[in-house]
């Protein structure tokens, strides 16, 4: 199987590393030509000379790994290519777009995935083991400053936790929702409240702290699970016990790239372009109101 990556920046350079280390990686694609060049000469492979190079046809699937305002376009023309699509979160930056995208795969026949990489999280994975009865959830999604520019707090950061939330609990209405922007562009902070009927989901993201915080807790009649996505720790409380996880950490970026390859060939589930509809309407909610 062939990939591609188009954009090397800060995180389509993890793609790339991840992606020749599982033997993946055909060729790569930045409008930043000097960059372009000099990850093509270190890892040996491809540089496409534009996206409408002929050698794209060779590809069997690309990341989208570039600004959360080109994914649109540049999903649209890769799958007019035929190309199976692992785009990165969000998969686009309206909900009017995410339809185009799921339609125009469905007719084209191929897959598109999204890149939410939590859900690779080994301590995401054993909280879906100990949620048994929930009745109240709170995501904390908070980090000192925003690597980006083009959107804000909540298609970078919250859009996680929104996805995570649904995954969990199934389709929400927004029942509250607010966000301050600090007289910049895009809005900085942001919070909403989720009614998914019997479970009410808060979720608050946040550029504005003194460090990161990655958090999960949620509660129900029959359990209590708090974890903390980073350190990679999970507490699962009964009535009758109390256990805590420490969970290994892995390279969840690899374990996605290997998901994902997986699900092309029918074999896996993946994070999909389905779901980013959703999560994209929620979050078009909470900035609109």
């Amino acid at each position: 199987m062939r990939f591609g990556v188009i954009g090397v920046g800060r995180w389509g350079q993890n793609h790339v590393r991840a992606l020749k280390e599982l033997g993946l990686l055909y060729g790569v694609f930045d409008a930043n030509r000097e960059r372009m060049e000099q990850i093509s000469r270190a890892f040996d492979v491809k540089a496409f000379e534009s996206l409408e190079d002929e050698e794209l046809k060779r590809l069997d699937a690309a990341v989208i790994a570039v600004p959360a305002t080109l994914h649109y376009d540049i999903a649209v023309s890769l799958i007019n290519k035929g190309l199976n699509l692992l785009i990165e979160k969000p998969a686009a930056t309206s909900k009017k777009q995410v339809l185009e995208i799921s339609t125009l795969a469905k007719k084209a026949g191929v897959k598109v995935g999204v890149g939410y990489i939590e859900r690779f999280n080994p301590a995401f994975l054993r909280v879906r083991q100990c949620v048994k009865r929930p009745i109240r959830a709170s995501f904390y999604r908070i980090s000192p400053s925003a690597n980006i520019g083009d959107v804000g707090v909540v298609f970078d950061l919250m859009i996680h936790d929104i996805n995570l939330s649904n995954y969990l609990f199934g389709r929400p209405g927004v029942a509250y929702r607010n966000t301050t922007t600090d007289g910049g562009a895009h809005e900085t902070s942001a919070e909403a409240i989720l009614n998914y009927g019997t479970v009410t989901s808060y979720i608050a993201a946040s550029w504005r702290a003194p460090g990161k915080m990655r958090r999960i807790l949620i509660y129900g009649d029959e359990e209590i699970v708090d974890a903390d996505l980073i350190n990679k720790k999970v507490i699962c409380q009964t009535s009758s016990s109390t256990q805590v996880f420490d969970e290994k950490p892995r390279d969840q970026l690899r374990d996605e790239l290997e998901a994902f390859a997986r699900y092309i060939r029918g074999e896996a589930e993946f994070p999909n372009i389905d779901e980013a509809i959703v999560d994209v309407e929620v979050a078009e909610r909470v900035l609109k109101g």
